[in-house]
């Protein structure tokens, strides 16, 4: 059994598991409840912009070295789940009625709801091939 001793790859295995297990609770909405839903929402962004600053290497590696077939598939995987990531609280925030019901858009719930929800299964499912693609190094860190 191996055993971390970095304090800081234990910490990014927090926020990856964090992330990981918060995940499938926000795609169970009508079993949470929409306050719930916001709140988990709210955490998975921050999350997620924390684990983009604990591994801010891949931004500045992105432009550097050559692309095979694998760093092409990973590449545009992870730029899609970040643009994903990114627009679902986006349009999250213009649809809540609890966390922050003073930001709305007026007459475009509808809209907005069908965007969330594309951006929701659209980016469920990257989300999937994105943790796919790095199970090796994820049952790694599990040994």
């Amino acid at each position: 059994m191996t055993v971390i001793s970095d304090p800081m790859k234990i910490f990014k295995l927090i926020i990856d598991t964090l992330m990981a297990a918060l995940m499938p609770m926000l795609m169970a909405y009508s079993l949470i409840g929409e306050n719930n839903h916001e709140i988990i929402g709210t955490c998975i962004f921050v999350i997620f912009i924390v684990h983009h600053a604990l591994n801010c290497k891949w931004w500045t590696v992105l432009f550097k070295g050559k692309y095979n077939a694998v760093r092409v598939l990973n590449t545009a995987v992870n730029l899609s789940l970040t643009v994903f990531m990114i627009m679902q609280p986006v349009s999250g925030v213009l649809l809540s009625k609890h966390i922050l019901k003073e930001v709305t858009i007026r007459g475009a719930a509808s809209t907005l709801r069908t965007i969330h929800m594309t951006f929701s299964y659209w980016g469920f499912i990257i989300l999937s091939f994105h943790l796919g693609l790095h199970i090796r190094v994820i049952s790694a860190k599990l040994k």
